[in-house]
């Protein structure tokens, strides 16, 4: 007697079981998260009293820090930044001005790096009305510093804009844009940036304009985003 009816038959038992198995039960909803956000006043640090502003924040080994400057009545601003360990009791971070834009800065792109925090700051003023930026490191009392540098490491005839500040495993990072398209701003404490324009892949080319906007340390080196308009 041949077997081959049986087999068939066996087999189509088979696809018939496992068609007849019943659908994974649908997965429960997760629930959305709703953050209980609770309104805060930042203390008022030191000087004339006015309006924080704020621009950016970042967290460095277990504390927040806020940053941004205080507009006073008669329209001028100075540099400002907060710290908190549980981001509800904030205190002042000491700031320590140099220069005369410096002074008028209004910090607005933080970053960190091994529990250290560095800072970008700007004021739109002289004679062209170009941002006077400047850029801020920390000491070791936890107090910000303003970096001397020449007005041409971020301004000049070549300038466009100093966009972000990140920290990374091989040290710090600025991206922002020349004439010659994206560029970068590289450091290995903070405390002097090396400009790189013209740079190949990263200034315009052929192919169009590049922009650079933001950006993060990746192992071994950095990822840069932004954009190219075709030529």
């Amino acid at each position: 007697m041949s077997t081959r009816p049986v087999l068939a038959v066996l087999g189509l038992l088979a696809v018939l079981l496992v068609a007849c198995d019943p659908a994974p039960a649908p997965r429960p909803a997760e629930e959305p998260v709703r953050p209980a956000w609770q309104a805060l006043t930042l203390p008022a640090p030191p000087g004339p009293p006015g309006r924080a502003l704020l621009r950016d924040a970042t967290a460095c080994a277990g504390r927040w820090y806020a940053v941004g400057g205080v507009a006073d009545a008669a329209g001028g601003t100075r540099p400002a930044a907060w710290s908190s360990r549980d981001g509800t009791n904030w205190t002042v971070v000491p700031i320590a001005a140099d220069s005369f834009y410096g002074k008028q800065n209004v910090l607005y792109s933080a970053g960190c790096r091994d529990g250290v925090l560095a800072v970008i700051g700007a004021k739109v003023g002289g004679a062209h009305g170009y941002p006077r930026v400047s850029t801020w490191r920390q000491r070791p009392d936890g107090g910000l510093v303003e970096v001397s540098a020449s007005f041409e490491s971020y301004g000049g005839p070549k300038a466009v804009n100093v966009s972000r500040l990140t920290g990374g495993p091989t040290g710090w990072l600025i991206v922002g844009n020349r004439s010659s398209g994206a560029a970068a701003w590289v450091s290995p404490d903070a405390a002097d940036f090396a400009l790189v324009e013209g740079a190949p892949e990263l200034a315009s080319d052929g192919r169009g304009v590049s922009w650079a906007f933001d950006a993060v340390g990746v192992p071994g080196g950095w990822l840069a985003v932004g954009g190219v308009l075709p030529a």
